[in-house]
């Protein structure tokens, strides 16, 4: 799966069709929109790829959302 980022501002947006349209014209498939960003991906706990191999960070609270919320009923 490859990925796409989108912040909203036009220049950041421009560069993600950019490489959508390189991955539809090297024939890529599986392409994601990711809104926020890497830096948002990865505080929200999903799986990031790094130099020293892949790893996963536990999500950080002021970004995802709370694992389970009782509403005390």
């Amino acid at each position: 799966m490859a990925a796409t980022c989108s912040t909203g501002t036009a220049v950041v947006s421009s560069r993600g069709r950019l490489a959508a349209i390189r991955c539809a014209i090297t024939q890529r498939t599986g392409l994601v929109p990711m809104i926020g960003g890497f830096e948002y991906w990865a505080r929200e706990g999903f799986a990031v790829v790094t130099a020293s191999g892949g790893e996963r960070r536990p999500p950080d609270p002021l970004t995802a959302p709370a694992a389970a919320v009782s509403c005390g009923c």
